[in-house]
């Protein structure tokens, strides 16, 4: 075939260029003998060199080692192990030719160039001799693609042998390719072993067939499959009664070539997948980098690597191929349990809330606020649910629609109901004091600052019923690259996919940090008060909490991007760490508050609740004398400023039906300011 490839070149150069060449075929083998192969090229190669040295005339030589090209050879016989001799009287311009060993032609080859020969090396190479370029196959790809061909016809995997000819390069790199794809890039639910004693070197065509059977008879490590990367076995006398005599084995044969022989081999199912070569391309390829050479242009490039063709018996009944989904499947588990427990603690922080809502420490944190905490963090938690359903739950648009969406309106709805109700809460105690301290009178009511919270509420509102509206995310799914043998799809992914997210997500994701930043920035101005009355130090750590989160869980989700099982496990936790870290660090300090004030009467609440009021008077006093460097007085601080939930109770019972506290600071006239909670 590389012959034909050189005379097809020839031809070419004769139409296009009326240069004539001819293509001589010189040093074919059939032997598997390394020394008598070597032997054998370097007595003829030598001839031809010093006949390229000593006489002069136009041909071009192509030294093929195929057995398939023996018969175009005039007078030759294909079972001979040497090739006729050259003829003395004529002069070689070019030679292709395929090394055996590198090491010993390659200077055989440098006195060739040396000689004004134009040199190209085809499927074995001699790098370190100073040949014009190399034509060939990747040895290591091909290997490798052996490989594939044997996972088509066995994707259960099993064990192998492999059976090669240290005859050259070639033959090693394509038995490292063949093992290291099957031993390392093969599918981890799919085992493939090697057999002991492979591979296995072999020289002779006698000591193949004894390997072979050894291999066949080994009852504790039989092969289910066996490579065989030298061609000539194929053309062995005994190799058909051997694969008949272990045809109960059901052993996989494969191999190197593709000959008349091995291809009516291949038709009688006495081999069950090939992989040969493109000598065509080879010769054809060589002969026009030799040209270059010849007439002086320059090679585009020196290495040329030529493809491979597979032939394989393909079956009716393919093997059964299971398809990998990538569903969440029973993970969602983990999601429902999840939910679970942070639905019941919020259900039971708000129950105790509800309870304690007459309490003087529940009455000063403002119940409604915290109910909302508790009732924004249980929406936000509910997020879960469908997080963990997919198509295999139903097939309509609507369905497809709301797995998608329905995550974001409930994660976004929760997250701005508990942290807007934590920023109002915040700002009101803050308005409060802030009034106290300039000596004012403030009327403060609980659905004045309501509307702040409904108002981030509803930009959250508006801009999910947008893009639910106009372009939502809809649950597609969509086949995975890349396919098993015999180009069926083996794995599926489901995604949430939109036209256009930026003009959706960015408001979103604007809206919510806004909230987070005015909750954060409220709990910053109120760092000084007392816990009574805020959770300044406790919305800091939330927001800690929450920013380890998202330092930790973003990176792995956009690494997890492409893993649905993984990715939903990390979006459930991150979920699941904020929804707790909210509910702990606002309701717990709470209650262990509340614990300390049940242990005294009524009466003494009222007092301990007052002086908490008189020790942050002072304190505010201290802070804005040191600000403005003057005399000030922080005075007329109302105890009914931290009443909640909009009702006409109060903390100064104790003081009187006026609900005022006069606390007089170092002024030149003495004054007082008094704050009205619903009067």
């Amino acid at each position: 075939m590389a012959l034909r490839g050189c005379q097809d070149a020839a031809a070419r150069l004769l139409e296009s260029d009326g240069i004539e060449a001819t293509c001589d075929l010189y040093g074919a083998m059939t032997n598997t003998d390394s020394k008598e192969m070597l032997a054998v090229q370097k007595s003829y190669l030598s001839q031809v060199v010093q006949a390229a040295i000593d006489a002069k005339h136009d041909n071009i030589i192509s030294g093929d080692g195929e057995a398939d090209t023996l018969p175009e050879i005039k007078g030759n016989n294909t079972n001979s192990t040497h090739a006729p001799a050259h003829e003395s009287n004529m002069l070689y311009d070019g030679i292709m030719v395929s090394p055996i060993v590198p090491a010993v032609i390659g200077p055989l080859l440098d006195e060739a160039v040396e000689a004004g020969i134009a040199v190209v090396t085809y499927e074995t190479d001699a790098p370190d001799s100073k040949r014009a370029a190399y034509v060939g196959t990747n040895n290591t790809f091909m290997g490798m693609q052996l490989a594939r061909v044997l996972k088509q016809l066995r994707p259960e995997g099993g064990s192998f042998a492999t059976l090669w000819a240290p005859v050259g390069d070639s033959f090693v790199q394509r038995t490292e390719g063949f093992r290291f794809e099957l031993l390392n890039n093969s599918d981890p639910d799919v085992a493939w072993e090697e057999v002991p004693n492979s591979p296995a070197p072999v020289t002779k065509l006698k000591d193949a067939m004894e390997q072979l059977n050894s291999w066949a008879n080994n009852t504790l490590h039989p092969p289910t499959a066996i490579a065989v990367l030298i061609n000539p076995l194929f053309d062995a006398p005994h190799y058909e009664a051997l694969v008949n005599r272990y045809r109960h084995l059901n052993i996989t044969w494969i191999g190197i070539g593709d000959t008349e022989r091995q291809m009516d081999l291949l038709d009688r199912n006495y081999v069950h997948g090939l992989l040969g070569h493109l000598p065509f391309d080879m010769g054809l390829t060589s002969v026009e980098n030799m040209m270059n050479v010849i007439q002086g242009r320059p090679i585009e490039q020196e290495y040329k690597p030529t493809n491979v063709v597979s032939h394989i018996q393909i079956p009716v009944v393919l093997p059964e191929l299971v398809v990998d989904h990538n569903r969440v499947g029973k993970l969602a588990i983990i999601g429902y349990i999840f939910f679970a427990f942070t639905g019941l603690t919020s259900l039971v922080l708000g129950s105790w809330v509800w309870y304690f809502r007459n309490t003087r420490v529940v009455k000063a944190s403002q119940p409604i606020f915290l109910l909302m905490v508790a009732i924004g963090v249980f929406i936000m938690s509910s997020g879960v649910v469908p997080l963990g359903l997919d198509d295999s739950h139903g097939d309509s648009v609507a369905h497809h629609v709301a797995i998608c969406m329905s995550p974001l309106w409930l994660v976004c709805i929760g997250f701005s109901v508990a942290f807007a109700a934590l920023f109002s809460k915040t700002r009101r105690v803050n308005q409060i004091f802030k009034a106290g301290s300039a000596i004012t009178r403030i009327k403060i009511k609980t659905h004045h600052v309501m509307l702040q919270c409904l108002g981030l509420l509803g930009a959250n509102v508006l801009v999910l019923s947008l893009w639910t509206a106009l372009d939502p995310l809809t649950y597609t799914r969509a086949d995975d690259p890349g396919t098993d043998g015999w180009n069926r799809v083996l794995s599926t992914s489901g995604t949430c996919q939109s036209n256009q997210l930026a003009p959706y997500l960015v408001p979103l994701v604007l809206v919510n940090l806004t909230c987070l930043g005015i909750a954060n920035w409220q709990a910053y101005e109120a760092r000084f008060i007392q816990s009574e009355f805020s959770e300044a130090k406790y919305i800091g750590i939330t927001c800690v909490s929450m920013m380890q989160t998202a330092l930790i869980g973003i990176p792995i989700l956009i690494v997890a991007h492409d893993h649905p099982e993984a990715l939903y496990l990390i979006i459930v936790c991150m979920i699941f760490v904020v929804s707790m870290a909210i509910l702990l660090l606002i309701f717990i300090p709470k209650m262990v508050l509340m614990d300390n004030y049940a242990r005294h009467s009524t009466r003494t609440q009222g007092r301990m609740i007052q002086q908490v009021i008189r020790d942050q008077a002072q304190q505010s006093s201290a802070l804005s004398k040191k600000k403005s460097q003057e005399p000030s007085c922080f005075s007329g601080l109302d105890t009914a400023a931290e009443t909640g939930m909009g009702t006409e109770s109060s903390y100064s019972h104790e003081i009187g039906t006026t609900r005022r506290l006069a606390v007089y600071g170092h002024m030149p006239q003495p004054t007082n300011g008094i704050i009205e909670e619903n009067a």
